[in-house]
C-alpha cells in the first residue's frame, strides 16, 4: 500500500483498540503504525518523573487511536481479517496484564520471612 494513501475505517471497526491499548508499543510494531505522538510517548516512558504519566497517555493514545492507524498502515485482506487480528492482540494484550498484575500480587510472598 502507498503510504500516502488514506483507506477510510469501517464504522464497523471504529472502537476503542484494547489490543494496542495493554500492548502499545509492541502493537504499533506489530501493526506498523507507530507515528509521532507514539514515538515521543515512548521516549518519555523512560524519563524519569514523567515515565508513568507518559505510559498511561501512550496506552490511552493507542487505545483511541489505534484501530484508524492499523487499517491505515497495513494490508487487511477484508474488515473480518483485520477485526480477527485485532482480537488476538487483545486477547494476548489482556492476558499479559493479568500476568503482570498477578506476579506483582504475589512478588511480597517471596521476599517476606
Amino acid at each position: 500500500m502507498n503510504g500516502s494513501v488514506q483507506k477510510e475505517l469501517p464504522s464497523e471497526a471504529q472502537s476503542f483498540n484494547w489490543g494496542a491499548f495493554f500492548l502499545t508499543w509492541i502493537w504499533a510494531i506489530g501493526n506498523r503504525s507507530i507515528d509521532g505522538v507514539t514515538a515521543v510517548l515512548f521516549v518519555l516512558c523512560i524519563v524519569p518523573f514523567l515515565g508513568v504519566a507518559s505510559a498511561i497517555t501512550l496506552a490511552i493514545y493507542s487505545g483511541v487511536t489505534g484501530s484508524k492507524r492499523a487499517w491505515q498502515k497495513k494490508n487487511w485482506t477484508n474488515l473480518d481479517h483485520f477485526q480477527r487480528v485485532q482480537r488476538r492482540w487483545a486477547v494476548v494484550g489482556l492476558a499479559q496484564f493479568i500476568f503482570a498484575v498477578l506476579f506483582l500480587m504475589f512478588v511480597p510472598f517471596f521476599y517476606s520471612k
